[in-house]
């Protein structure tokens, strides 16, 4: 997907009836990024405590970012049909 494809679907899927912004949690909280490797995951991580803060879980095709989901189910793989971990 382009960014200017993901651009479109967001502004799509914001519209949906049962969508809500969650609130952000403190992003100079040091545990948030506890298991972030480098400056690369600092928003992986940022983006798991956005979903544990608000109680919900956050879905995404990156298999990487499930390092910073701690209690197992807050992220969400979407299956894409490949067969990489």
């Amino acid at each position: 997907v382009s960014p200017r494809e993901a651009a479109a679907l967001l502004g799509h899927w914001v519209t949906h009836r049962r969508h809500t912004f969650w609130d952000s949690p403190d992003a100079s909280t040091p545990e948030i990024y506890a298991r972030a490797l480098g400056h690369q995951q600092v928003n992986d991580a940022w983006l798991v405590a956005v979903a544990r803060k608000a109680g919900g879980r956050l879905a995404t095709l990156d298999t990487r970012i499930r390092v910073h989901d701690s209690e197992r189910g807050l992220v969400q793989l979407i299956a894409t049909g490949s067969t990489e971990p």
